[in-house]
């Protein structure tokens, strides 16, 4: 073959290979997706609890009739009511307690009973400061946990505990979060609250566990 000869053309798989496999993985990225975006914008209608134990954490995205959207995580846990109220608003504790801080930097109780919170708190998508106010509700056979606030890029962080009676013993556990990040939409947002807040919940059985 002289110099002058055209080079022959490249066997076609290799033109199938270069393109397929992107393609391959530019399909399951997109799949992937619109997963995620469906999981952060399809929310129920109707609040979802566990029956028991055994059900371990129902973690769902809910959006009640007429309200804002929320991620609703729900447990049953065998201790009673006030032992499970008593963890959730151990303010000077929580750094111990919950895994997804970074730091709780003033607890400040304020003469109406609220309780004012500041610190950093650690996701999937990043770490965040917060600045929340907590107020507190008691009811026969019920305790809420309510707050509100934000801080910096956090526009809106809404939330609550709800401490429920299940039965004599038992007590159903409701943590409960709407979360607005300036720059990030909020079908990501709801995503990393469905990936951090069982652990949030957990944290709370795991240390009433190590209490007993």
């Amino acid at each position: 073959m002289s110099a002058a000869d055209p080079k022959p053309p490249p066997p076609p798989h290799r033109w199938r290979k270069r393109f397929l496999i992107p393609g391959i993985v530019l399909g399951v990225l997109l799949l992937l997706l619109a997963a995620a975006v469906v999981r952060g914008t399809w929310a129920d209608s109707e609040p979802k609890d566990p029956a028991g134990p055994e059900d371990g954490v129902v973690c769902r995205l809910y959006r009640p009739p007429g309200g804002e959207w929320q991620v609703r995580c729900a447990v049953v846990l065998e201790q009673p009511l006030e032992e499970v109220w008593a963890a959730v608003t151990d303010y000077d504790h929580f750094g111990e307690i919950f895994p997804t801080l970074k730091s709780v930097d003033e607890v400040e109780r304020r003469p109406d009973g609220s309780v004012r919170l500041t610190g950093e708190a650690r996701s999937a998508i990043g770490t965040w400061p917060y600045d929340i106010v907590v107020t507190h509700a008691r009811d026969p056979g019920r305790r809420v946990a309510s707050w509100e606030g934000g801080s910096g890029r956090v526009r809106v962080l809404r939330g609550s505990w709800e401490v429920k009676l299940a039965s004599r013993r038992r007590t159903l556990l409701v943590y409960a979060s709407h979360v607005e990040i300036k720059g990030y939409p909020d079908w990501l947002v709801v995503n990393a609250l469905l990936l951090r807040q069982p652990k949030v919940v957990r944290a709370v059985a795991d240390w009433l566990g190590r209490k007993d």
